[in-house]
């Protein structure tokens, strides 16, 4: 690097002038109108022309060779969040509807014969067996479809729900106004509960 000397505070290229701080590259004494900042160092109109140079050297080097440029760093809020891929697919075919109809039918009459059991035992009914009925009707759809859910299965597990929770509600109905309207509450219930179920697994 070519630089002037000077054995003087004076500054180097402008001898007639104080000096106003060395030079961070070469040392040498420079005033005011001779500084410069570069990447928060000041430096004299020398050392920026080398400077300049040198980068120059090192972006023609890497084209000659072919090595890429150096990445741009990005800011912060240039980043973009990863793109999540699922490992499995969660596509819902006719296999897993027919299972999900399958277990839940199943699991409907397990349920509406375990009511009709007490009620034929005891002589009582108990309509909260409704809710249970829809419950485990929409665990069996979830269960059959291959832990599908979604509004699909929810929809046909209601209807479901619906028919069993509707046929025991029949067999077992009092003829009181209070137990008919605790009743439909709890065919509501069951209806709910075996569509919430599956609309959850999703």
């Amino acid at each position: 690097m070519d630089t002037l000397t000077t054995t003087s505070e004076n500054c180097a290229v402008h001898p007639d002038r104080p000096s106003a701080g060395d030079c961070a590259e070469c040392g040498q004494p420079a005033c005011l109108g001779c500084q410069m900042t570069v990447a928060g160092k000041t430096v004299c109109q020398s050392c920026v022309a080398a400077i300049r140079a040198r980068v120059a050297g090192e972006m023609n080097a890497s084209t000659v060779t072919g090595e890429p440029p150096p990445a741009p760093v990005l800011l912060q809020s240039q980043m973009s969040a990863p793109t999540l891929i699922p490992l499995t697919s969660t596509a819902l075919g006719i296999g897993n509807v027919l299972g999900g109809l399958g277990l839940g039918f199943l699991a409907g009459i397990v349920s509406t014969a375990a009511w009709m059991a007490f009620f034929n035992q005891w002589n009582f009914n108990i309509a909260f067996f409704a809710i249970g009925v829809g419950w485990l009707i929409g665990v069996g759809v979830v269960k059959g479809s291959g832990g599908h859910g979604g509004n699909v299965m929810a929809l046909l597990s209601a209807i479901m729900a619906f028919l069993f929770c509707a046929a025991g509600l029949l067999l077992t109905l009092s003829t009181d106004l209070w137990g008919i309207v605790f009743s439909l509450l709890s065919l509501f219930w069951g209806v709910q509960q075996a569509y919430r179920t599956p609309l959850h697994a999703q």
